[in-house]
């Protein structure tokens, strides 16, 4: 008998030329990851302690490295128009020099490196939209230009092999060229790549083969495939199954890969808080039993024991985590040690994408402040003990004081409530947010752990603070509700979201939701009213709702709000509360509308800095922060990564 925490998962395993030395992967993350794009020596330095510093040597066995773009070929020159620019990371000339020495860094940590091979383009296999939320009509190829792809394709491979990478994955998913050959809603050709199946997966096979060809038998390759589109038009699973005995009956893969869902849609590939911890598992276990290679499971996978689980059950040979090992690098290691309350809890919010694509900004994580930043030295211990006050317990002042502690001060917190967490327990009370009380345990545990002393009930005056005689003080005092300067917003039956998250109101049986806040709390409480049968109007400004929601996550969100019948107005602001009705103007014509029937209306406009103790100390103590969203309401990972860089600069 083992008196390993997790055997299945810390077993080892062959897969091709590979051998890992446990069944966990951090599977390929896009072009987003720092340096992915392998472009500068700059680049190449961030990918490196990326994922070795951090996640090769906290335990993973399978670093599957980036989504890495082959070329598409037969686009315009650069210059010219077109959707995807015609560039291929694996023809940069420093490539095999710079993946070499981050294969040789992976072995060294006891991991093996792959990476994915992925063409996306404006070019598909016929001249249909790309996806139905986007209004981008794909170029049909021809025969001669779908050669020009698969010769690309095994190039590429090539090119991996003389860098000494492991192996490759080719990615036939997610709205890539592959996949639209795959599935009937993007390809209707007449010919030999169109139609059946058979014919669907034509290119598919003709690239397996072409790679084979380039790199041999003594090389390790696989595919990542879809295992349900989840869209009218798409292919469901039992095509999926077919495709999987077609593939099995070539005799050239030494993997499978399986996820579930599109880059837009209900579920993203990408899944949000709002689906089930292995949602998908046992459809990849339905597959697994058609082939005879290896199968590794993609799909909101956050607890070690959820993939254990899985791997018991016999649905996988191997489990992806990759949002979970952003949100802690050492998961495996922690896990294996049996230490899995020191795991920070991925919370499924995905500020990992939803910040680069929606705000332009760096890669980044909800709950991992250091994420961004890889070559970031660990900080280092305080020259000298200072005695640090943290005023406010909500995220930003949790890790403020954890940052802080950690760095061997003497940290005091002060909570006003009777508990951590701040506006992380309102957020836990919307439907599937229980992960967001995981992260405030963990947040309790970690200070424990530091002997950080946390003071409820203590609220902060200038005079209290002064008095406390602190040599830092940092001010994580959080946002109040803000109330909209609208007639009539102070009427009995006008709530805030926070209160109707709480329970502390009832809303009535019909309800308009005034949406001023472009991030989850509209969409959280029409969900929870919604799906307590109430009637739902949700009025956005905006051109769509939830614009800070990027295309990876809104899709399960909306769907939903339309399976609860919801009503989504846009671009119409609230300029009127009466007693039994709201008037709406647009907010382009200035046209007016008056709704009526509403019992209750909800303000879900986001928050006012509370940041008047900051106010009345600036000036007066030599070390003082202001953090979180007491500077300015945001996203959580901005609060968490201020509140860490307060600790660590203290």
């Amino acid at each position: 008998m083992t008196n390993e925490p997790f055997p299945l998962l810390a077993s080892p395993l062959t897969v091709g030329t590979m051998r890992l030395k446990n069944r966990i992967l951090v599977p390929a993350h896009g072009g987003r990851a720092p340096g992915a794009m392998l472009e500068t020596a700059e680049d190449a330095d961030n990918y490196q302690a990326y994922y070795i510093e951090s996640r090769a040597r906290g335990g993973a066995a399978w670093l599957g490295g980036s989504t890495i773009f082959a070329a598409d070929t037969t686009t315009r020159p650069p210059g010219w128009e077109g959707r995807w620019p015609s560039v291929s990371t694996y023809r940069h000339p420093s490539f095999e020099r710079w993946y070499g020495r981050f294969v040789e860094s992976a072995h060294a940590a006891g991991a093996v490196a792959t990476t994915q091979l992925v063409m996306f383009s404006h070019n598909g296999p016929s001249e249909t939209l790309a996806k139905p939320v986007v209004n981008a009509v794909n170029r049909e190829l021809d025969r001669d230009e779908i050669q020009q792809m698969v010769r690309e394709f095994a190039g590429c491979a090539g090119v991996a092999k003389r860098a000494g990478i492991d192996g490759v994955e080719i990615h036939a998913n997610h709205a890539d060229v592959l996949e639209w050959f795959l599935s009937p809603y993007t390809n209707r050709r007449a010919d030999e790549y169109g139609g059946s199946v058979e014919n669907r997966m034509r290119m598919l096979i003709e690239v397996i083969d072409a790679i084979r060809e380039e790199v041999g038998r003594d090389y390790t390759v696989g595919v990542r495939l879809n295992m349900d589109e989840c869209m009218a038009d798409g292919y469901g699973f039992e095509v999926a199954a077919e495709m999987v005995r077609r593939l099995e009956t070539t005799g050239q893969l030494d993997f499978l890969h399986f996820d579930v869902g599109s880059n837009w849609g209900n579920p993203s590939y990408i899944p949000t808080v709002h689906f089930a911890e292995a949602g998908w598992a046992d459809m990849a276990g339905e597959l697994k039993a058609l082939t005879s290679v290896p199968v590794v499971y993609s799909g909101r996978v956050t607890d070690p024991a959820a993939g254990e689980k899985i791997l018991a059950d016999g649905l996988a040979d191997v489990v992806a985590f990759n949002r979970a090992t952003i949100a802690d690098p050492d998961l495996p290691r922690k896990a294996f040690a049996g230490r899995v309350e020191e795991i920070r809890p991925c919370i499924g919010v995905n500020d990992c994408i939803n910040r680069v694509m929606q705000e332009g900004r760096p890669f980044s994580c909800a709950v991992n402040p250091r994420v961004s930043f890889p070559l970031e030295p660990d900080p280092a211990a305080a020259d000298r003990v200072k005695r640090v006050l943290v005023v406010g317990g909500g995220p930003a002042g949790m890790a403020a004081a954890v940052g802080a502690a950690e760095r061997g001060h003497q940290v005091t917190l002060w909570e006003r409530d009777e508990r951590l967490g701040g506006q992380l327990n309102i957020a836990a009370m919307a439907p599937m947010h229980e992960p967001f009380t995981k992260l405030v345990r963990w947040y309790d545990d970690r200070l424990e752990r530091l002997k950080v002393d946390v003071r409820f009930g203590q609220a902060a005056t200038r005079r209290d603070v002064l008095e406390f005689g602190a040599d830092a003080v940092v001010v994580a005092t959080g946002a109040t509700a803000r109330r909209p300067d609208i007639p009539g917003v102070d009427l009995p039956h006008v709530l805030e979201h926070r209160d109707v998250l709480n329970g502390t109101v009832t809303a009535g049986r019909t309800v308009l939701i005034v949406a001023e806040d472009d991030y989850m709390p509209p969409v959280s409480v029409a969900d929870l009213l919604g799906g307590e049968g109430r009637e739902i109007t949700l009025v956005y400004a905006t051109p769509r709702p939830a614009e800070g929601i990027g295309a990876y996550s809104i899709g399960g969100l909306l769907g939903r709000l339309f399976e609860h019948d919801v009503t989504i107005r846009l671009s119409e602001s609230v300029c009127r509360i009466e007693a039994d009705a709201v008037e709406v103007r647009n907010v382009y014509t200035n046209r007016t509308e008056r709704l009526g029937g509403f019992e209750s209306v909800v303000l879900a406009c986001g928050g006012s800095a509370e940041n008047g103790l900051h106010r009345e100390l600036k000036g007066t103590l030599g070390e003082l922060y202001e953090i979180g969203d007491a500077f300015n309401p945001r996203r959580l990972a901005s609060a968490t990564r201020e509140g860490w860089a307060a600790g660590r600069e203290i």
